[in-house]
């Protein structure tokens, strides 16, 4: 029983940490992958923290 709560507590921590760095993403604008290589802003919105896009 230990172990599962234990289990629940981290899916809860993790999943805490990826809405909170999802809506920080949101808010900025432009991509890491145009940071990284130079390129103009591309039009994505959303950048997921490895610096994938999800176009609008």
């Amino acid at each position: 029983m230990d172990a599962f709560r234990l289990l629940s507590a981290t899916a809860i921590v993790v999943a805490i940490i990826f809405l909170v760095s999802f809506a920080v993403a949101l808010s900025t604008s432009g991509c890491a992958t145009s940071r990284v290589y130079n390129v103009p802003s591309p039009p994505c919105r959303v950048e997921i923290p490895p610096g994938f896009c999800i176009l609008p």
